[in-house]
């Protein structure tokens, strides 16, 4: 697949990294600074050097970790961080000096397999990676280990510097009690710009019906799905085939419940006026949620969605959505690019594009983004007996220009070149054999490492898919954005009261959300719903969120 070069300046790069390895000032990099950023080279550099005070190599082979992770979508295409060969993983090894290992595993097997570790306490890790261990808990049982001592100008002098740039990560990452359990595992500040949840359709279709304006309305989504529905859009002569709305996965409807004031992806727990409230109970949204469900009961009936919208079959979907059949779905804006280019050699003009959050009856509109940075945590173990020397990696490789271009980008000359101050990405990104500029960039790095991405990787990476009209649509739509409920860590006495009651209330949440929208239960028996989800204790959940959203603003 064809697809144009984007360039990005070095300096843009190290936006966040100027005040780290360049001035000390905390100013964004200029055009000054490139030449500088780019002629250090980020290969295999041996040699004892200094990184905004981080002195390498940190070791001299004598140090081994282990880091236990997800292979991601590494094992899709093959390959896994346990065997196959990584050029710049390989160059991380020789810059510092340290032996990093790997125990990866594929899907839902990697959390089995954490599960199993974390529960006996033996054979564990040095590191691993997870966005759901109750890190309290855990510290509490000696399982994983402090670093709020070992977070210092001596060791980590590079991460300092990034928590003076973003005090806000280093406060969501502190406990209750002043403990660091764990460290950021991605964050992009940029994220929303390039590469955002949200809903996309078939532009061409809608012009094959006659509609030529973008759906701004939740009406006018229930007309422009009608009209797939019944105008053959895909212009085979069979007016049956189409699937309006596909859903690969039960939560594809859930962007819909943004026009109607509710955050889905905030496990449903709304933030108004700083007040916390859960959307299918409380005095502010409940209504709304009540007529979200019988909008989306609305469309199922008409058969205007996927006739397995309760049902995860992602390979099913995608090969209605790539077989000309679907007109629209929720998903990351980087699925538009690839089903455009996979289609059209059969398809002719195809053009899914992004579309503007949709206004509901209530007058909400928003699309949910992840915070800048997530959940996803960089976990050392008590078992590691090289804790400095791990920090210090991390250090280097997510705080350093230098190993930040080498965890995220790969080997200089390899998968990208510097001309005249610029990074290029190399014709073996460019062109691919992965159909996107991202995955061919995982299959040489590995996602291996912690990643800072910055908007010159944003940019050169997410942004060369993206028309300039898509990054348009973003940024018109980017006043509608809305950040899920803050990752708070929750004490041990939260963490203990949601863990007890939240699993039932989400089982049974889900079920009635699906029986209503189904029609397998009346909305008549809404207010029973409710009563239920009270007595259940949702409202103590409620008070637990609050008090961690009051910590969060410091209030």
């Amino acid at each position: 697949m064809k697809k144009r070069t984007r360039k990005f300046v070095a300096g843009a790069l190290s936006a966040l990294m100027a005040a780290t390895l360049l001035s000390g000032c905390g100013a964004p990099a200029t055009s000054g600074t490139s030449s500088q950023a780019a002629s250090q080279s980020v290969s295999v550099n041996t040699g004892t050097r200094d990184l905004g005070g981080l002195t390498l190599p940190i070791a001299n082979g004598d140090v081994s970790i282990t880091i236990m992770r997800s292979d991601g979508s590494l094992t899709e295409r093959g390959k896994s961080l346990n065997d196959s060969t990584f050029a710049s993983i390989d160059a991380i090894r020789a810059n510092t000096g340290i032996d990093v290992q790997f125990k990866a595993y594929s899907g839902d097997a990697y959390n089995d397999a954490l599960n199993t570790a974390l529960a006996s306490g033996s054979e564990l890790p040095d590191v691993f990676v997870s966005g759901n261990a109750d890190l309290t808990k855990l510290a509490k049982d000696g399982i994983v280990a402090n670093l709020k001592d070992y977070i210092n100008e001596e060791n980590t002098p590079n991460l300092m510097r990034f928590f003076e740039k973003y005090p806000e990560v280093y406060g969501a990452i502190t406990a209750p009690g002043g403990g660091i359990y764990g460290l950021p595992n991605r964050m992009s500040p940029y994220d929303a710009e390039y590469s955002a949840l949200v809903l996309g359709y078939r532009k061409d279709w809608a012009e094959n019906v006659g509609i030529t304006e973008a759906p701004q309305t939740i009406e006018d989504w229930y007309n422009m799905l009608v009209a797939f529905r019944d105008g053959d859009p895909n212009g085979n002569g069979d007016t049956e085939d189409e699937i309006p709305f596909v859903c690969s996965h039960y939560n594809k409807i859930y962007n819909f419940s943004l026009a109607y004031g509710m955050s889905p992806w905030s496990n449903w727990f709304s933030v108004i006026d700083d007040k916390v409230c859960y959307d299918f109970t409380s005095e502010e949204n409940s209504e709304k949620a009540k007529a979200y469900l019988t909008e989306m009961n609305k469309w199922y009936k008409e058969g205007l969605l996927d006739p397995d919208i309760n049902i995860d079959h992602g390979d099913k979907a995608e090969a209605m959505l790539l077989g000309n059949q679907g007109g629209a779905e929720a998903n990351w804006t980087s699925y538009w690019p690839y089903y455009n280019s996979q289609m059209a050699a059969d398809f002719g003009d195809v053009e899914w594009v992004t579309a503007m959050p949709p206004e509901g009856p209530f007058g909400d509109r928003a699309y949910e983004n992840y915070p800048p940075y997530n959940n996803e945590r960089w976990i050392i173990t008590t078992a590691n007996e090289h804790i400095v020397e791990t920090l210090k990696l991390y250090d280097y490789v997510f705080a350093t220009e230098e190993g930040y271009m080498l965890a995220t980008l790969g080997v200089e000359g390899d998968t990208y070149t510097i001309e005249n101050g610029e990074v290029k990405l190399t014709d073996k990104i460019i062109n691919n054999e992965y159909g996107s500029i991202s995955a061919a960039i995982a299959m040489e790095t590995g996602e291996a490492f912690p990643a800072m991405l910055e908007r010159g990787y944003m940019e050169s990476v997410l942004g060369s898919e993206l028309s300039d009209s898509e990054k348009q649509t973003l940024a018109d739509a980017s006043q509608y954005y809305r950040t899920m409920f803050p990752n708070v860590i929750a004490t041990q006495e939260e963490s203990d009261l949601i863990s007890t009651k939240m699993t039932d209330i989400q089982t049974y949440q889900q079920e009635m959300f699906y029986k209503f929208i189904l029609g397998d239960e009346s909305l008549d028996n809404y207010d029973a719903f409710v009563e239920q989800l009270k007595s259940m204790g949702i409202d103590e959940v409620v008070a637990v969120k609050q008090a961690q959203y009051d910590r969060f603003i410091g209030k």
